[in-house]
């Protein structure tokens, strides 16, 4: 069985969210909001990515 994925409907939904972001930024005058219940902040997602990233591209000095 083959699986078939579409990237399409996915940026759709994450330009959305970011043209939202962005809105929110220039309401706000440029403060970042506060990190809610169930959302990542950019700490987290930094780590994530490293993580993810460190799985495929070992650093060096490891």
């Amino acid at each position: 069985m083959g699986v078939a994925t579409y990237s399409t409907p996915c940026l759709f939904a994450a330009q959305a969210a970011m043209d939202r972001a962005l809105v929110r930024l220039t309401e706000e005058d440029g403060r970042s909001p506060e990190i809610a219940g169930g959302t990542v902040g950019v700490a987290d997602c930094l780590s994530l990515l490293e993580r993810d990233l460190s799985r495929h591209h070992p650093r060096d000095d490891d």
